[in-house]
């Protein structure tokens, strides 16, 4: 691969950044949001569980 020198301003560098700190807090919403899905699916998993152990009238 040939590489090019290509003039990149403080500006171009600010939106860079600023772009990898968006993507960066993209996946650690979409992290925290599995974790609270998985606990989600767990306690109704355990409430169905218990529920069958229940006697039916």
């Amino acid at each position: 691969m040939k590489k090019t020198n290509k003039n990149i301003t403080i500006s171009d560098l600010a939106a860079m950044v600023k772009n990898g700190f968006e993507e960066t807090a993209k996946k650690a919403d979409i992290d925290r949001l599995d974790k609270r899905l998985d606990t989600l699916e767990q306690g109704h998993e355990d409430i169905k569980l218990r529920l069958d152990n229940v006697a039916s009238f």
